[in-house]
C-alpha cells in the first residue's frame, strides 16, 4: 500500500485535487484506493491502463480546516497486488504527477508538477522502486496474531466465537544488499 500525502505548508487543501498515479503494468494490478476520511469520496479515472486519476473534490462537512492544513496531508492510499509471474529483482513501480491543487479561494497553486516518491532508497526520488526478493532465498519465517491470546472462554453453544487475524510473515536475504552496520555484504 502507497500513503499519498500533500505537502503544501499553510494552504489550505480543501476545494480540488487532481492527482494521477503511474503504476508499471507489467509488475502491479491495481486493487482500490482508500480516500482520507476528511475528504468527500473520489472520482476514480481507471480507463488507461497503469493510471489512476485520482479526483477528490471538497472536504467532508464537519471537518475542522487546521486538519486539512500543513505539511503532510493525508489525501488516501493506493493498493497494489505484485503479479506472481515476476521474477526477483529491482523495478521501476511507481510515479505520481500533481494536475492540480486548488483552495478555497478557488486559487490553483499547484499545476503539472512531479510528485515525490519516498521508497527504501535515501531521499525523495520521482519514481518509486519496488525490491522483489527471491522466495527461495528464505532466511525465516514467523507468525503473530492481533491478540495476545486466542482462547475462547465463552460457554459452549452460546455461539461467542472469539476471532483474531494471524499473519504469516517471511523473512528473505537479498545477496546484494549491503550491512549497514559493518559494510559486509550478506550471502545467503
Amino acid at each position: 500500500m502507497w500513503y499519498i500525502l500533500v505537502s503544501f505548508f499553510a494552504f489550505q487543501i480543501i476545494s480540488r485535487r487532481y492527482i494521477k498515479v503511474g503504476y508499471n503494468i507489467e509488475l502491479l494490478e491495481y486493487v482500490k484506493f482508500n480516500a482520507d476520511t476528511k475528504y468527500n469520496a473520489p472520482t476514480l479515472g481507471l480507463n488507461t491502463p497503469g493510471k489512476i486519476n485520482v479526483i477528490i473534490t471538497g472536504i467532508f462537512p464537519g471537518t475542522d480546516r487546521a486538519l486539512v492544513t500543513g505539511d503532510a496531508i493525508s489525501v488516501g492510499s493506493v493498493s497494489f497486488k505484485v503479479k506472481s509471474t515476476q521474477p526477483a529483482g529491482v523495478y521501476a513501480a511507481l510515479t505520481l504527477e500533481v494536475v492540480s491543487l486548488v483552495n478555497i479561494a478557488v486559487n490553483t497553486f499547484a499545476n503539472n508538477l512531479e510528485g515525490q516518491i519516498l521508497d527504501a532508497r535515501d531521499g525523495f526520488q520521482t519514481d518509486g522502486q519496488l525490491e522483489l526478493a527471491d522466495s527461495s532465498n528464505i532466511a525465516g519465517t514467523y507468525v503473530y496474531a492481533t491478540r495476545g491470546e486466542l482462547m475462547n472462554m465463552a460457554a459452549l453453544g452460546a455461539g461467542n466465537d472469539v476471532t483474531a487475524k494471524v499473519y504469516l510473515m517471511q523473512v528473505f536475504v537479498v545477496p546484494t544488499k549491503t550491512d549497514e552496520a559493518g559494510g559486509q555484504t550478506l550471502n545467503p
